[in-house]
């Protein structure tokens, strides 16, 4: 993934290393910038895997919508 989206990531390294230069969090400013790669492959990879999880329900929903509203009546509100 890294090396699909490397420009991306390496923008983002260098918008992160500006803003955090003069920061009151050491534990942010004294981030290497490997461990700033760790963690943005760890946060597109959870992004992934929460669209994935996303695409599931999605279809889990159709298809409970599909079996379930269509043998009910229909509300007259809906």
């Amino acid at each position: 993934m890294y090396t699909e989206n490397k420009e991306l990531i390496e923008e983002v390294i260098k918008n992160i290393s500006n803003k955090f230069q003069s920061t009151e969090e050491p534990e942010i400013s004294q981030l290497s910038r490997e461990q700033l790669i760790n963690k943005l492959i760890i946060a597109e990879s959870t992004i992934q895997v929460v669209k994935q999880e996303n695409k599931v329900l999605e279809w889990e929903n159709n298809i409970w919508n599909r079996e379930h509203l269509s043998k009910s009546p229909k509300h007259p509100y809906v």
